[in-house]
């Protein structure tokens, strides 16, 4: 157990694993203005080295050319044929970059990555226990961060440099930003940001993420997606002008030529379903083939928010997950606009 979640115990959290479930009360959040949670459940893998740039550029989606201490984006490292191994949001604290990803997509990244960065004048490893990464989200977010670190990215995907750290800001109907520091700083911000915030679990900050419609591949969705049924097109986190990398060609075709015919839609099961896990499946009623499979999903209220990619031409019919006679699933609006 690391430092810091020795000390989140000692504040009433619970755990399952690296998934920090609540601080005692799993209702807690539901209404809450203002959110605080650790990210213990995101993993990071850190590549530092004079070419580990050029070494990035040419296996991940996003354009590395656009990723600085000021600028982070989101993208995906793929396969040759263009299905995510992992998406995650890249970063750049000081000389080195930073890919934060569902933690259990961590090994296979690593391992995708390690293949080929023998090559390189670069290194990477999991870095995920020397980071605290801390969310922070809701009507107050703004307010409680100026006042203990004063200036805020404004943008989305805007960075903030620190001393020795980071503030992201995300996606999102309300303010979301991400503190990246040093364990003994996080233990110093901690108890000040709780005074305005309710404590939360990992499926109060992975249903804000639902919120924003900004999907992450897990270990049960590894290699089931190409970027685009994620709408990584819409997320910005494709750059098509970037030049070749892994996948690249696939990627660039389902574009040019328009050929996608799935795309993550945003949805909820308002049934008290115990567990809705990422892969499993959703149905058209009466039908035994599946038509779509959840890529994330969160609890709200009693039921669960989830995206999942689904087949376009089947967004009309009676959906239902898990099989054809499952608790139904209503579609809700994403918040942006899908070029189907």
């Amino acid at each position: 157990m690391s430092r810091w979640q020795e000390f989140l115990r000692s504040q009433g959290a619970r755990f399952d694993g690296f998934e920090l479930l609540d601080f005692g009360d799993p209702q807690a959040g539901q209404g809450a203005s203002t959110l605080l949670t650790g990210l213990s459940h995101e993993g990071v893998i850190q590549v530092s080295g004079v070419e580990s740039e050029k070494f990035l550029q040419g296996q991940l989606t996003c354009d590395l050319r656009e990723v600085d201490s000021h600028h982070a984006r989101l993208g995906a490292l793929c396969t040759y044929q263009g299905r995510a191994v992992a998406t995650f949001i890249l970063n750049r604290i000081g000389s080195d970059y930073h890919l934060q990803l569902d933690r259990s997509a961590l090994p296979q990244l690593l391992a995708t990555l390690g293949k080929y960065i023998v090559f390189s004048k670069a290194t990477l490893r999991d870095a995920s226990d020397e980071w605290v990464r801390i969310g922070l989200a809701g009507h107050h977010a703004s307010e409680l961060l100026g006042a203990n670190f004063g200036a805020l990215p404004a943008a989305d995907y805007e960075v903030m440099p620190l001393s020795a750290g980071a503030i992201l800001r995300l996606p999102g109907s309300v303010a979301r930003f991400q503190i990246w520091l040093s364990p003994d700083a996080a233990l110093d911000i901690w108890p000040r940001l709780k005074q305005g915030a309710t404590l939360v679990g990992s499926d109060g900050w992975r249903l804000l993420e639902i919120r924003a419609g900004v999907p992450m591949v897990t270990a049960a969705t590894q290699e089931a997606f190409i970027p685009q049924m994620l709408n990584f097109d819409e997320l910005g986190g494709i750059n098509y002008r970037k030049g070749c990398y892994t996948g690249q060609e696939i990627i660039a075709r389902s574009h040019y030529r328009g050929k996608q015919k799935r795309h993550t839609q945003r949805a909820v099961v308002a049934d008290a379903v115990e567990r809705i896990a990422p892969g499993s499946e959703i149905h058209a009623a009466g039908e035994a083939a599946p038509v779509g499979t959840v890529v994330t999903a969160a609890r709200a209220g009693a039921g669960w928010e989830l995206l999942a990619v689904l087949k376009d031409d089947r967004l009309d019919a009676e959906l239902r997950w898990g099989d054809s006679n499952g608790p139904p699933v209503r579609l809700l609006d994403l918040p942006y606009t899908l070029s189907l």
